[in-house]
Formats: C-alpha cells, sequence, structure tokens
C-alpha cells in the first residue's frame, strides 16, 4: 500500500479527492507492508530498545498522539503521512508482549472539508483496528472539525455533535476487552492482571450552536471535564482495590506549574486523584454554576491496595514530566512531522530537524508498566527519547 502511496505523492501534491481515500480504506484492512526504511528502523528499535525494556508480565501498549492527518501531501509538516504513521504502528502487532494499541488524540487536524476529515478519522480507526490487539482512541481539540470551521467565511459548524463518536465509538465499543459505564461519557478503561488503564476525554465540550450556526464553544481552544465522566470515573476507581492505575487523555490536567492544563477541571480532577491515593471520602465541587458545573460524591475508603501513579498525554508537541502530589505527568511528543521552518513548530520539534522518509519523520512510544518492579518505562522511537522510566 505504501509503495504506491509514495508513488502517487510523486506525481501530484494533493490527495484532495474523497473518493481516493475511500480507495485507500480498502488496502487499509489487510494491508501488512510498511516502507522499507521504517521496516529496517522499528526492527532495531525492538530488538535493542523494546527487548529489554518490556516484559510478559507487564502490560505493554505502543502510543501515538497527534498525527494531525490532512488530506494533502506535504513533506514538512501535517499530511496524509500523519495517516501512514499510525498504520505503521501496526509493526508492533508482531510483538508478542504488546496488549493494547492506543491513539491520544488529535488524529486528524481538522482544517480539511468534512467529507475528507470523517474519512480520515474512519481511515485512523481501520489503521489501528487492523490486527488481533484491541485498541483505545480518545478525542482530541482538532478532532471535531473546528480549525477548518474558522476558516470559513460562515464559520458554521462542519460536524455534528455526534460525528466523531458515529465514527469511533461504535469500532471501540464492540471490542470486549474495552470496559465502560456508559458509552456516552468517553470514560472507559482496560485491564490486564493487577495493572488498569483509563482512559478520559479532555475535549469534553457542550455542542451549542448559536442562530447562525455557529459554535459556542470552539473544541480546539476549550479543554475540559465534564460532570458526566467525573461521575463514570468515580463509579471505576471506587471499584478498583488492588489495582496499579494510569490515566491518559489528550491533554494535560496540569501544566508544568501546577496551574489548570484544561479551560475547566483540569485541576478538579487531579485533586480526585490525590483523593483516590489517600482513600478518603468526600465530594467535587468546583463552585461553577455552567455547563462546567462538577458537583459529585465520592468514597474511596473502602479502596485497598490501589494508586494512580502516572498520567499520560500529547496536546504539546514536546516531551515533557513533572510531578505533583506523587503523580507523574508524562507528555508525549506528536507523530505529526514538525518541519523546522514551520510557525506552529515547537522548539523540541526544531530541534529533532524532522524530515520525510527518515526516522524523524514520525514519533511513537511503546509504554510497559511493570506490576513486580512498579517501574512505569516510556521507549520512544523516532523523534522521541529512547527510554524515560519512572517509579509507580
Amino acid at each position: 500500500m505504501f509503495r504506491k502511496i509514495v508513488n502517487f505523492f510523486g506525481k501530484i501534491k494533493s490527495v484532495k479527492n474523497i473518493n481516493l481515500l475511500d480507495d485507500y480504506s480498502a488496502d487499509m484492512s489487510d494491508s501488512k507492508s510498511f516502507r522499507g526504511f521504517v521496516q529496517s528502523y522499528l526492527t532495531k528499535f525492538d530488538e535493542k530498545i523494546v527487548e529489554g525494556n518490556a516484559s510478559y508480565g507487564s502490560f505493554t501498549m505502543a502510543v501515538i498522539t497527534d498525527t494531525h492527518t490532512k488530506d494533502t501531501f506535504s513533506s514538512d509538516f501535517y499530511g496524509i503521512n500523519g495517516l501512514i504513521h499510525t498504520q505503521e504502528l501496526g509493526f508492533f502487532d508482531q510483538n508478542n508482549k504488546l496488549d493494547l494499541k492506543v491513539h491520544l488524540g488529535d488524529a486528524i487536524d481538522g482544517s480539511t472539508t468534512p467529507e475528507n476529515s470523517k474519512t480520515l478519522l474512519r481511515l485512523t480507526v481501520r489503521a489501528l483496528n487492523n490486527s488481533k490487539l484491541p485498541f483505545a482512541m480518545v478525542k482530541g481539540n482538532h478532532d471535531d472539525n473546528d480549525k477548518y470551521d474558522e476558516h470559513t467565511l460562515s464559520k458554521k459548524a462542519s460536524f455534528t455533535s455526534s460525528s466523531y463518536d458515529n465514527i469511533v465509538k461504535p469500532v471501540l465499543y464492540d471490542q470486549p476487552q474495552i470496559k465502560y459505564i456508559s458509552e456516552d461519557s468517553g470514560v472507559f478503561y482496560f485491564d490486564k492482571g493487577e495493572v488498569r488503564t483509563i482512559f478520559i476525554n479532555t475535549s469534553d465540550v457542550p455542542y451549542e450552536l448559536n442562530h447562525q450556526g455557529v459554535k459556542k464553544y470552539d473544541v480546539k481552544k476549550v479543554r475540559a471535564v465534564r460532570n458526566y465522566q467525573v461521575m463514570d470515573l468515580i463509579a471505576i476507581l471506587e471499584k478498583s482495590s488492588g489495582k496499579k492505575i494510569v490515566v491518559l487523555g489528550h491533554s494535560p490536567l496540569l501544566s508544568e506549574k501546577g496551574e489548570d492544563g484544561l479551560s475547566f477541571n483540569g485541576i478538579s480532577l487531579h485533586e480526585l486523584f490525590v483523593a483516590f491515593n489517600q482513600r478518603v471520602k468526600g465530594k467535587v465541587d468546583n463552585k461553577l454554576e455552567n455547563e462546567f458545573a462538577l458537583n459529585v460524591e465520592f468514597d474511596f475508603s473502602k479502596v485497598t491496595d490501589a494508586k494512580i501513579s502516572a498520567y499520560i498525554c500529547g496536546h504539546k508537541h514536546v516531551e515533557k514530566n513533572y510531578k505533583f502530589d506523587d503523580i507523574n505527568y508524562i507528555l508525549l511528543n506528536c507523530s505529526a512531522l514538525m518541519g523546522k521552518n514551520h510557525g506552529l513548530t515547537t522548539n523540541y520539534n526544531k530541534k529533532w530537524d524532522r524530515k520525510i522518509n527518515e526516522p524523524s519523520e514520525f514519533a511513537g512510544y511503546i509504554v510497559d508498566i511493570n506490576p513486580t518492579t512498579n517501574i512505569l518505562s516510556v521507549l520512544g522511537y523516532g523523534a522521541a527519547t529512547n527510554i524515560r522510566q519512572f517509579e509507580m
């Protein structure tokens, strides 16, 4: 498949054609071929880095984030390369240690026509769901196509309130390994032995339109967690005795200065995690009286031998890690190609001097959670640090 795409790219500069993208989808379901340099590079990474730092007794996942797929070819920035990176995550299907594949949001750039953006979302889901391994996928702040709306004359919403959910959730929740309280909240979890990974939606924003069809809240700019998510999260945590827990989402809940990393309720969620680790009973109440009000009781006093040790996310297009209240915040770099001469490129990615058809084109991770050693290993490939390790 990728030889076909590369040859096609050599002829024209755009793939703005919905039928062409649909044609790719047929190949996506069966293809196991990868670009030659990718195959070679990831084979060495698997042998030299993953093999020595991931255990069969661990919970191990292949993670990618911020692919920002667009319906254009770009040799130095966002484009169809994001979809290719997602498919190439399937290289790790052959590693018997792997338990789960994960996309942490901003699957699409949200800047193309709604028809093409929906197709790119479908292809992303198909690429992740292309093996016996289960997959997890959370919503990013670009996955509602708001960037496209921003650049149209009318500013009208191009996605409905259910566009993303209708594409992602039926496939995601059809997997028996994915557990949840309700499909609507966006909170779900995956267990392996003592390890529990919980996934949240940090782009949980009300879908409200004015009389001109323009959104009240731009999802691209407003990041939040709302009451019904917190309710489901509490219900899961109250039944998490004996679990070593890692939470994953798109945006960081806290900044490295300890300030709110979301527009609404990042600090409140962090404080809930702290309450869980302290085994206390209480109430989440942020004193707001709008759509982002939180008012939920919790009782973690009966939970035994359990801890939330880390929160893993993307969004910032950097690698960072910091710790508050004994909870590690671990930020992963974007897979999307970011050439050093673009205004949106972060300084972190400028230092990588990322180039297409080289390993720096992409970035991804193997995350290994070892309940025996209590070590969480983040093993990066491409434009990423090879080994970062954290005590749980």
